[in-house]
């Protein structure tokens, strides 16, 4: 975790050196390839306790004024609306509906013993939509703070808010939750 928030800061620093000369657009593109990249890789393994989640969102937070030129009391939700970028938590949350998305369309076969649908035979929403059944958890570490508890809580919920979702292909189902999480900043 200290060598990304390391890599972080680096990055944070690129960025407001380089907004003095770049058009908002370009910094923008600078963001994604040397901040986000970094922030992503690995998010579903580290990502899913909420201390992890609150320290690297500040950074992100900072990196976004940083960008803006904005200080600290600005309304950060009105710089991620305003550029588009989605919260480090919520990055978090789309990349564990996209697994249990995938798990769920057999692209992820290996895992699929790991994953079980709620039993049952009657036709109710949480079959028609695909739920999946919560493991039992004993822990916060390897219970709750785990993959497969926080991907089967964030799919469920996301199909019980959404169940047109559930009838989506891999490409539209990021892009509208990416979408809804936007509309939700502003």
């Amino acid at each position: 975790m200290m060598t990304l928030k390391n890599k972080l800061h680096r990055a944070i620093g690129i960025l407001a050196k380089l907004r003095h000369y770049v058009p908002k657009t370009t910094i923008k593109l600078i963001y994604y390839a040397l901040f986000s990249s970094q922030m992503i890789y690995g998010c579903l393994i580290w990502g899913q306790r909420k201390q992890c989640q609150t320290e690297i969102e500040k950074i992100q937070n900072c990196a976004l004024r940083r960008m803006t030129f904005s200080n600290s009391e600005c309304d950060i939700d009105a710089l991620f609306s305003d550029l588009k970028i989605v919260k480090f938590k919520d990055i978090v949350t789309l990349q564990n509906i996209l697994l249990m998305y995938r798990i769920n369309n057999d692209e992820l076969p290996a895992l699929k013993d790991f994953f079980q649908h709620i039993p049952h035979d009657h036709g109710t929403r949480s079959q028609t939509l695909n739920l999946f059944e919560k493991p039992h958890v004993n822990s916060v570490m390897y219970g709750i703070n785990s993959i497969s508890y926080q991907a089967i809580t964030s799919w469920n919920e996301t199909l019980r808010k959404n169940p047109a979702f559930a009838e989506l292909r891999y490409k539209p189902l990021k892009t509208a939750i990416t979408k809804s999480f936007l509309l939700s900043y502003s």
